[in-house]
C-alpha cells in the first residue's frame, strides 16, 4: 500500500499513525514494527537520499518515544553488479570492472577494500552526522552466506509466475518464455554477470548457465551458488524476511504499474507476506533542477550538506518539509539565508514558554543533545576564514573578534568548523588577502567625486569606536559616488578585488590603525 501525507496535521503525527494502524490490521503478528530503506552503492550519493533516511529515522524515533517495539534497518543493495561510470573516474579506467559485484570492484582512492564498501562507509558517516542510526543489512553477506539460499529456490520453482506479475505491471516487458529465470548469476571465470541461465534442476538444486566469456558450468544453490535475484523479487524478499512494515520511497518508485506494485504482488503471492506501507515523498532539488543526482558531482553529495550544514539545522530542514512536498537547498547562493533562517527559528523557540509544535520541532532536530546558539552568524565565521590566509588559528581569533563571542562552546566549534569547509574545501575562491601597503595603482584612476567619498569614509572610521558606526560611514561618505561604487573602490584598496565580506566585518577585521593607512590615497 502506498501512503501519502494529507498534511492536515504534523505529517510526522499523521505518518506514525499510519504505520501503526496498518501494522496492527496487516502484520497481526509482528512484535515490532520494522522499517527500512534501501540504496545501491553505485556512485556517490548524493543529498536528495537524506530525505528517505531521514523520513523514517523520524517515524522511528517517535514510535520509540511512543513505546513501541521498533527496528530501523538500512539496507545495502552492495551485490548488485558495477554497470554506472562514476562522475569522477573515465571508462577507460572502469571498463574492465563493469558488471561485476559492487563488493568486487576496486576503490579507485586505494583507501577501502572494495568501491562499495567506499561509498557505504562515506554515507554512513554522513547518517551518523545527523544522529540517524539504523541496523545495516548489507546484500553481499545474505547472499553469500546463504541466508537467502530457500527464497532463491522459491523464485526459482515459481519462474512463471513471477514473469506473469512482472509482465502485468510492467508495459515493457514480452510474453512469457520458457527463457526466463529471475536470478543474476556471476561467473566463476570472469566474475561479470553476463551469464544466461539456460535451466533450473528443481530437485538438485542446480542452476545451469553460459556466460557470453565462454564459460559454461551449474551452480549449486546450497553448495556454492554465485548470483542475486532480480532486484524487484530481491526488494520481496527483504520484507518476507524481515517483516518489513514501512519504508519511505520516491515517487519514481511508485507510479502506477511501478516497481513496488510488482515488488508487493511477489511478496504477498509468491512469499505469502504483506508488503510493507510505503510513504511516498517528492524529491530534494538545487535551484534549476527538480531533482538533484549523484551524477551531477560532489556539489550535490551528502557530504557536502553534512560539511557545510550543522547537524540540527540540517534535521531541521528534512523535518518541517512535509514528505508530500519537494524544496530545494542552494547550498552555493543561499547558504546564509539558510542560516539566518534557521537562527530566527531558535529565536522564537526561546521565546516560546508553551509546549508548542515549533518547540517540539526544535528538540526532534537537535537530536540527541539540545541545540545552543553559538552567538555568532556563519556569515560572520565565514568572512573570518577568508580573511584569515589559511591559517585556521588566526580565522578562529578573527571570529571572535566580528562576533563579539567571549565563551567559547561545542556549538561554535560546529559552526566553524562548517564555515572553514565552506570556504576551504567549497569554495577557495572567496579566501581574500589583505594588502599590506596602499593600492596606488587603483587610486590613481578613480575620479576626484570617489577620491573625497574614501577621504570622507576614512575621517569617519577614524573617529569612531564601534562596528556599528562603519554603516554610517558607508552612508556619509556616498553622498556624492553610489554607495556600490564606494563599496568596490574599498574592497580594492583593502583586499584588491571588487568585492568581498561585509565592509563593518572587514574593518572589524583589518582594524582601524591599518584600515587608515590602507585608506590614505
Amino acid at each position: 500500500m502506498i501512503y501519502r501525507i494529507h498534511e492536515k496535521r504534523f505529517w510526522l503525527d499523521e505518518a506514525c499513525d499510519a504505520v501503526i494502524n496498518y501494522t496492527s490490521l496487516h502484520h497481526r503478528n509482528a512484535s515490532q514494527i520494522v522499517c527500512a530503506v534501501g540504496m545501491t552503492p553505485s556512485c556517490p550519493i548524493h543529498f536528495g537520499i537524506l530525505r528517505e533516511a531521514a523520513i523514517m529515522s523520524f517515524i522511528t524515533e517517535e514510535l520509540k518515544r511512543k513505546g513501541i517495539n521498533t527496528r530501523f534497518i538500512y539496507y545495502w543493495d552492495d551485490y548488485d553488479h558495477f554497470c554506472k561510470i562514476p562522475y569522477f573516474t573515465s571508462k577507460d579506467l572502469v571498463q574492465a570492472q563493469l558488471g561485476n559485484p559492487l563488493t568486487e570492484v576496486q576503490d579507485f582512492t586505494g583507501v577501502y577494500s572494495s568501491y562499495a564498501v567506499h561509498i557505504m562507509r562515506d554515507f554512513e558517516k554522513c547518517l551518523r552526522h545527523l544522529d540517524i542510526f539504523p541496523e545495516y543489512n548489507y546484500q553481499s553477506h545474505q547472499y553469500q552466506s546463504g541466508i537467502y539460499n530457500g527464497c532463491i529456490h522459491t523464485a526459482l520453482i515459481n519462474r512463471k509466475k513471477i514473469q506473469h506479475i512482472l509482465n502485468r505491471t510492467d508495459t515493457e516487458s514480452g510474453s512469457d518464455t520458457d527463457s526466463f529465470f529471475p536470478v543474476q548469476v556471476y561467473c566463476p571465470s570472469c566474475g561479470k554477470d553476463t551469464c544466461t541461465v539456460l535451466a533450473y534442476d528443481e530437485e538438485k538444486k542446480d542452476i545451469c548457465f553460459r556466460c557470453s566469456c565462454g564459460y559454461s558450468g551449474v551452480y549449486n544453490i546450497e553448495k556454492n551458488f554465485r548470483g542475486k535475484l532480480q532486484w524487484k523479487i530481491n526488494w520481496a524478499v527483504r520484507w518476507h524476511m524481515d517483516g518489513v512494515c514501512a519504508e519511505a520511497s520516491g515517487e519514481n518508485h511508485l507510479c502506477k504499474n511501478g516497481s513496488f506494485h510488482a515488488a508487493s504482488r511477489i511478496c504477498q503471492e509468491i512469499f505469502g507476506e504483506t508488503p510493507p506501507l510505503n510513504i511516498e515523498y517528492k524529491f530534494i532539488g538545487i535551484p534549476g533542477s527538480a531533482k538533484v543526482s549523484g551524477q551531477m558531482g560532489t556539489p550535490v553529495l551528502a557530504r557536502t550538506l553534512i560539511d557545510i550544514l550543522e547537524p540540527a539545522l540540517l534535521r531541521w530542514l528534512l523535518l518541517v518539509h512535509s514528505p508530500d512536498k519537494p524544496f530545494k537547498i542552494d547550498i552555493t547562493n543561499g547558504i546564509f539565508a539558510l542560516y539566518r533562517e534557521w537562527d530566527l527559528f531558535c529565536a522564537n523557540v526561546m521565546l516560546t514558554e508553551s509546549d508548542s509544535l515549533q518547540r517540539r520541532i526544535y528538540t526532534i532536530a537537535s537530536g540527541s543533545s539540545e541545540y545552543h546558539y553559538c552567538g555568532a552568524s556563519f556569515s560572520q565565521l565565514v568572512t573570518a576564514v577568508m580573511c584569515s590566509g589559511g591559517d585556521k588559528a588566526r580565522a578562529l581569533a578573527f571570529s571572535f573578534r566580528i562576533s563579539g563571542v567571549t565563551q567559547y562552546s561545542e556549538s561554535y566549534q560546529k559552526r566553524f568548523d562548517c564555515a572553514w569547509k565552506y570556504v576551504t574545501q567549497y569554495h577557495p575562491e572567496k579566501k581574500v588577502q589583505i594588502r599590506q601597503t596602499v593600492n596606488m595603482k587603483f587610486s590613481a584612476v578613480c575620479s576626484q567625486e570617489l577620491l573625497h567619498a574614501v577621504a570622507v569614509f576614512r575621517q569617519e572610521v577614524a573617529e569612531s569606536d564601534c562596528q556599528h558606526t562603519v554603516k554610517q560611514a558607508l552612508a556619509s561618505a556616498a553622498d556624492s559616488v553610489s554607495k556600490k561604487e564606494l563599496c568596490r573602490a574599498l574592497y580594492n584598496l583593502l583586499i584588491s578585488r571588487n568585492d568581498g565580506p561585509p565592509i563593518d566585518s572587514l574593518v572589524s577585521l583589518i582594524g582601524k590603525e591599518r584600515v587608515i593607512k590602507l585608506l590614505d590615497i
